[in-house]
């Protein structure tokens, strides 16, 4: 595992697909596309399994807890952070409304919409009150 991360970094500073990535057994070889998806293949299958976003910011962080530990009532007080830290306003809020009614909190759902919907982007906008009308 660590000489895959390893020979990853080494690709990667390399300059990619068209660098030379020097190991052991191919000293001179050009890597080969085969193995550049091998190579990217367990870290990015994680987040492609679950649909998750990569990344460590407070969005990533509570899609994690939403999707991966299932646990809605964690992510919703994430999803709040995310909104009080500015991180994807427009997305979290959905995100959150619909987390909300699934756990039976639809009122509060709305109650948020309507709150915040000022912080989100005029195309969002449609999107919430469509939203919010199926709350």
């Amino acid at each position: 595992m660590m000489q895959h991360h390893h020979q990853l970094d080494q690709w990667l500073a390399g300059g990619g697909v068209g660098g030379v990535l020097r190991t052991k057994s191919a000293p001179c070889s050009p890597i080969k596309p085969a193995a550049v998806s091998m190579l990217r293949t367990h870290s990015d299958s994680f987040h492609v399994a679950h649909n998750v976003p990569v990344g460590d910011i407070p969005y990533v962080r509570v899609k994690r807890v939403q999707l991966v530990d299932k646990d809605p009532e964690k992510a919703i007080a994430l999803f709040w952070g995310a909104i009080n830290a500015g991180n994807r306003v427009d997305t979290v809020l959905k995100d959150m409304a619909i987390v909300m009614k699934q756990q039976n909190r639809a009122e509060e759902a709305s109650e948020a919409i309507k709150s915040l919907c000022v912080r989100c982007s005029d195309q969002a906008q449609e999107s919430l009150n469509k939203l919010q009308a199926s709350l």
